[in-house]
């Protein structure tokens, strides 16, 4: 199977699209297909995830299934997974 890479700047794309986008990517949450464009996380950690970028965001969710943890709950694990990726600068 051949390979193709599309980019779409959500920051300028009409309201609609931006929509299907977010919500093509919720039914991923918890999946190895999930794109870093929903949220994912519990409320607790959104100024960590907020502003990171979609590679940032892919990174934290797989680590947390890579670990067991179920990416929408809080615990030490999930903080500490959220650390060393986003505050320490983690390679994605």
């Amino acid at each position: 199977m051949s390979s193709t890479t599309y980019m779409v700047n959500l920051d300028t794309a009409p309201w609609p699209v931006y929509e299907a986008f977010i919500g093509l990517d919720k039914r991923w949450v918890g999946t190895d297909n999930y794109q870093g464009i929903a949220y994912f996380w519990s409320w607790e950690y959104r100024h960590w995830l907020r502003p990171a970028t979609p590679a940032r965001r892919r990174q934290v969710h797989r680590k947390m299934l890579a670990a067991g943890l179920v990416p929408n709950e809080s615990s030490d694990a999930h903080l500490t997974i959220i650390e060393q990726s986003i505050k320490t600068g983690g390679t994605p």
